[in-house]
């Protein structure tokens, strides 16, 4: 992806975190071709052991068994040759677009303080996982820019103490939060596109639960932000046949309601995968 084509401001620090997490999207080939081949291994795992409890509890046959196992396995070294080196890079700039460009995206367009610096950060913020990398970003970027992925990074290696330390946390490290939050339900209504002929898009109901209860730690710090987040929200779930809604309520609380009524998943042939932008949010 060119910079030029992605949206964002014609900025000289907002080039350089492109080029950054571009860079360190892209570092990631190994690690991201480890991921896939595990991924392959557990799926395997899991149904063999299922139909090893079927074959226990005497549902099937011991030949059926054989067989299904057969057929498991040709299926995992069928997947796992298609996972190779030369179909990474593809991934990993799906990634990034998605990502790191989504975030910053959201940033831009709806925060009510689109500061480069606070554009570049949300980029930046997909490249950190410890003080080492945190240690990178601040020689390159300065300490404002390194010190909100610092409280990022000191909030989710907390997990217990995750909805204190988000309130703690500064307003512009609020921001990236909820651009997050807001940039994940754009992806997973985004993903109907991605469905294969009578697959499911499902927004599972503990997911909803937990993008919330960290909403409301962010909640009154943007509201260009807030606004975002419910109306992203609510169309996600209005693809995804959720059950749930977002909503202001009466004393400018964000509330989550659920209606009584039981929403069948939707059923989408699969379509071409859009772009950050092109799914229409």
């Amino acid at each position: 992806m060119r910079f030029q084509d992605s949206g964002l401001v014609n900025d000289k620090l907002v080039k350089q975190a492109f080029d950054y997490a571009q860079d360190y999207t892209k570092s990631l080939a190994t690690e991201v071709l480890q991921s896939y081949r595990d991924l392959i291994h557990a799926d395997y795992k899991d149904d063999l052991d299922m139909l090893k409890e079927m074959f226990d509890y005497g549902d099937i046959t011991e030949a059926d068994y054989e067989q299904k196992k057969t057929a498991l396995e040709n299926e995992r070294a069928a997947e796992l040759k298609e996972i190779t080196p030369d179909n990474i890079p593809a991934e990993l700039e799906w990634m990034f677009r998605d990502n790191a460009i989504g975030a910053a995206l959201e940033i831009q367009r709806y925060s009510d303080k689109a500061t480069t610096e606070l554009i570049a950060a949300a980029m930046l913020a997909e490249c950190a996982r410890d003080p080492v990398d945190c240690k990178k970003i601040e020689e390159k970027f300065g300490p404002a820019i390194s010190g909100m992925i610092a409280e990022i990074l000191h909030i989710e290696a907390y997990p217990a103490a995750r909805a204190e330390n988000t309130a703690a946390s500064g307003p512009d490290t609020k921001r990236l939060y909820m651009a997050a939050i807001t940039n994940s339900f754009r992806q997973a209504a985004a993903l109907v596109n991605e469905l294969q002929e009578n697959e499911k898009a499902e927004l599972p109901p503990e997911r909803v639960e937990a993008a919330y209860t960290e909403a409301k730690t962010l909640w009154g710090n943007d509201k260009k932000l807030d606004k975002r987040l419910v109306d992203v929200f609510n169309k996600a779930a209005d693809v995804l046949a959720s059950s749930y809604r977002m909503e202001a309520g009466p004393k400018g609380t964000l509330e989550l309601v659920n209606s009584t009524s039981t929403i069948p998943a939707r059923i989408i042939p699969g379509k071409k995968r859009g772009g950050c932008g092109d799914d229409g949010f």
